[in-house]
């Protein structure tokens, strides 16, 4: 049976990045590349609330989704489909949207952007990197273990039992973000915002996507019981804003990442529970923003930048701006998906990989 809940939830989650970046404009302290002259701290909250769950939950989602290509059409057109969803894109994108980009905010924006020394290729798709380094280790996992003999795989305790293997991992990952959190442990070069807590974060919700799709009993238990962390999770969330966040300490900082972890699963979670509970089904609305994610997601970008750096100019209320914007830019980036990207076979394999 087709989970069209998941779905759901992938493309409505890619589509909170263009909220997310619209509420970094107005958000207080923001570094952003555009800033408002205005800010609200209703948009720090906003945003805080979004990173507890948008990511883990992504790339939950896409674990299981690779466990499901890689099981079903096997290793060598998972490795081809995630080449060209992934690579493509990421490649096109660099050169044809966050160039230009660079050049625009060098000019308008609120600090200057190195193209090829900073982060200027990736900007906004930093996560098709992670993911595409998932991808790669799941891959060389199924290759391991399909030409390695029996006896010279895992231990049979882990291998022949897949909650030990899980939860193996699954502590490895935790300890390996614990230590690089506290230990401010980074690294920002020319790949693209890489960085060490941020692999172990989001490769242990990849993992758990993974486990989920060889034990989709386990995914049905987790989510229908997820309503059980809302009143931790909501006390959670507090203290990491309001507490963790205000201790200038590595162990601040190590609380802030140890709570992401936590919050990240459980909230990924009760947001299952919702798409499940709501969006378990398929129509035309819903098969068109499914479609459509990506492209808006890839295109939101330079857009959000563009609106932000013309209002500083305007200064109307702050939240008819922000309104402004994201309406706006769903409008167009959904119009230049429907009449353009899905209609020009060229444009989808560029920008989709389809």
């Amino acid at each position: 049976m087709r989970l069209f809940y998941l779905d759901s939830a992938r493309a409505v989650l890619m589509l909170l990045g263009v909220v997310l970046h619209v509420s970094t404009v107005y958000s207080v302290g923001s570094n952003w590349w555009v800033v408002s002259a205005d800010a609200s701290l209703i948009y720090n909250y906003l945003n805080s609330a979004i990173h507890t769950f948008r990511m883990p939950a992504f790339f939950l989602i896409s674990g299981f989704f690779s466990a499901m290509v890689i099981s079903k059409k096997g290793h060598r057109e998972f490795i081809r489909s995630r080449f060209a969803r992934l690579i493509v894109p990421v490649s096109v994108c660099a050169w044809l949207i966050n160039y230009p980009q660079s050049v625009f905010l060098n000019r308008y924006g609120n600090r200057s952007v190195y193209f090829f020394t900073d982060t200027g290729w990736v900007y906004h798709l930093w996560f098709l990197n992670y993911l595409f380094i998932y991808v790669i280790l799941l891959y060389g996992s199924k290759l391991w273990l399909l030409k390695t003999p029996v006896r010279l795989r895992l231990p049979s305790l882990l291998y022949d039992n897949l909650a030990n293997l899980m939860a193996s991992a699954l502590v490895v990952m935790f300890g390996i973000h614990l230590l690089a959190s506290f230990c401010q442990l980074r690294y920002h070069e020319y790949f693209g915002r890489l960085e060490i807590y941020g692999l172990s974060l989001y490769g242990l919700m990849f993992l758990i996507g993974v486990g989920t799709y060889y034990n989709k009993k386990l995914l049905s238990t987790v989510v229908d019981a997820s309503a059980l962390g809302l009143i931790p999770c909501g006390i959670l969330l507090t203290l990491e804003m309001l507490y963790f966040h205000t201790m200038n300490s590595r162990l601040g900082t190590a609380l802030v990442m140890a709570t992401s972890i936590v919050l990240g699963i459980w909230m990924s979670a009760i947001v299952l529970a919702l798409f499940k509970r709501y969006l378990n089904f398929s129509n035309k609305y819903m098969s068109f923003i499914s479609g459509a994610s990506y492209s808006i997601y890839l295109l939101h970008h330079p857009l959000v930048l563009l609106f932000g750096a013309v209002f500083n100019r305007i200064y109307w209320n702050i939240h008819l701006e922000a309104l402004i914007s994201i309406v706006a830019i769903f409008a167009i980036t959904s119009l230049l998906h429907g009449y353009l990207i899905s209609r020009y076979r060229v444009l989808s394999f560029l920008l989709n990989g389809k």
